[in-house]
């Protein structure tokens, strides 16, 4: 037998699920084998906290505090009672409403969660209404976990609520490693991450972000990194861009940053529409050559335009 849970209180009359022909449970057009316009062959359970108990024949039983998946039972209500006497379902005498928030403790008023207000009817307390509890993060520049903090895991590569920024990077935790050339001074350390050769002082290496929209033109946001830079050391990055790799040369390059004076992001100077292929220049510096800088990643967000360039 199919079973339908809806997530509104019905009344118990109606809901037997048997029925004889002629003698519909609910009234619809359908066709169905007895010719009666009802819905054969399924039932009901009216269950608001969707575990599986409320009222209906095709509930798993009675519900005593259906707003609570984890109560259900008598005792368990009677408990609930004894521990917080506020709770739905519990007795009471007041006249008038009162706030209330089931949420956990210290989240009421911290992003979204926002506490309610419930009757006591009929000697019982009624549900929380207009209260907003703690749910899952979603990216729309508010606390739903009610945590303290906004958007937290679940923005996208440009750092916000932009679903079509991408991002492309080089070094550790990217789909291109540090390979630098054999006398450019730098190394790659165990972890992957950009270094000076033992004995350099400098080095440099550079990366290209070759046409990442595949023809469509390229928004160019930020340019990051995230570098180490110990005392006596920096981290100079650079980007130039083009139509075409083979128009690079001919573009001046931009200073960025210069590390640890300026910190990550830095926006892209470049048009809307374009250009599509960017180059990145990193230099490590040291003034002892016992020391350097250690780049874990540089890379640059972008998002891709509608339209070909």
């Amino acid at each position: 037998m199919m079973r339908i849970t809806l997530a509104v209180l019905l009344p118990l009359t109606g809901c037997t699920g048997k029925e004889t022909p002629g003698d519909d449970v609910l009234a619809d057009a359908d066709v169905d084998v007895d010719a009666d316009a009802d819905l054969d062959g399924e039932c009901l359970c009216s269950d608001m906290d969707a575990d599986g108990f409320g009222v209906g024949d095709c509930c798993e039983g009675s519900d005593c505090d259906d707003s609570n998946p984890e109560v259900f039972r008598p005792d368990q209500c009677a408990a609930l009672c004894k521990a917080d006497p506020s709770a739905t379902g519990c007795a009471c005498d007041t006249p008038e409403p009162e706030i209330c928030y089931f949420g956990p403790d210290g989240t009421i008023g911290i992003g979204s969660c926002r506490g309610g207000l419930h009757l006591c009817v009929d000697g019982r307390w009624g549900f929380c209404e207009g209260q907003v509890l703690p749910q899952g993060e979603v990216c729309d520049e508010e606390d739903n976990n009610c945590d303290g903090t906004i958007d937290e895991g679940v923005q996208s590569a440009c750092g916000d609520c932009n679903p079509e920024c991408n991002d492309g990077c080089v070094g550790i935790d990217c789909k291109d490693p540090f390979e630098p050339d054999a006398d450019s001074g730098l190394a790659v350390d165990a972890d992957g991450a950009l270094v000076l050769e033992p004995g350099s002082t400098s080095g440099a290496l550079r990366y290209l972000l070759a046409d990442p929209c595949r023809g469509l033109c390229t928004l160019w946001a930020d340019l990051w990194w995230n570098v180490e830079t110990p005392a006596g050391t920096s981290f100079v990055v650079e980007a130039r861009a083009a139509d075409a790799p083979g128009a690079l040369d001919a573009e001046p390059w931009i200073p960025m940053a210069v590390v640890p004076d300026d910190e990550s992001p830095a926006p892209l100077p470049f048009e809307a529409n374009g250009p599509n292929y960017l180059e990145i220049r990193i230099e490590l510096r040291s003034d002892d050559d016992a020391l350097t800088p250690r780049v874990l990643s540089v890379g640059a967000t972008f998002a891709c335009a509608a339209k070909i360039c």
